[in-house]
């Protein structure tokens, strides 16, 4: 019986030995999105640092630079401010918003002259589907269509590598 327990022991301390790091499971910075209407930005990863932000918008695409135990992550929101938030507050969901300029052009289809459908105004949040050869079918309420991606912070994933360095 103690045998078995001490074998089973030290498979378990070998296993949490030979685990890469929490931060490390996802290596490359990914966008995401937060979950609530309300979300504190600290200054660290804990509830002992100090509120930096008051994210107040849900959906609000941010960028995963890293994770800190499974608990918290390090984000930079749109604007390139970089802060902590608890993990249960951060959605998969991608989201982009569009980015400062002229309203972008939602398409019908993905070729630069297809049908215009809507012109989204910057700031706005838009649920993102996909993302190909420059353009992103993206969806705003009950209106979808295709943006060219250059237009949208959040879209892409090659763009999340560079965002992420350009914060660095």
């Amino acid at each position: 019986m103690f045998a078995s327990l001490s074998l089973r022991a030290a498979a378990l301390i070998a296993a949490l030995v030979l685990a890469p790091p929490a931060a490390a499971q996802n290596a490359e910075p990914y966008f995401a999105s937060l979950k609530f209407e309300e979300t504190n930005g600290r200054i660290g990863p804990s509830f002992d640092h100090p509120v930096r932000w008051k994210y107040r918008r849900a959906g609000l695409p941010v960028l995963v630079l890293e994770e800190s135990g499974g608990l918290w992550m390090r984000v930079a929101d749109p604007e390139g401010d970089v802060v902590w938030v608890y993990s249960n507050g951060v959605s998969k969901a991608r989201t982009a918003i569009v980015t400062d300029g002229p309203p972008a052009d939602l398409r019908r289809e993905t070729s630069a002259d297809s049908p215009l459908r809507a012109q989204l105004s910057p700031g706005l949040v838009v649920e993102v589907a996909r993302c190909a050869d420059g353009r992103c079918r993206v969806k705003t309420g009950a209106v979808a269509g295709f943006v060219a991606a250059d237009r949208l912070w959040g879209a892409t994933g090659k763009d999340a590598a560079r965002r992420a360095a350009e914060l660095h």
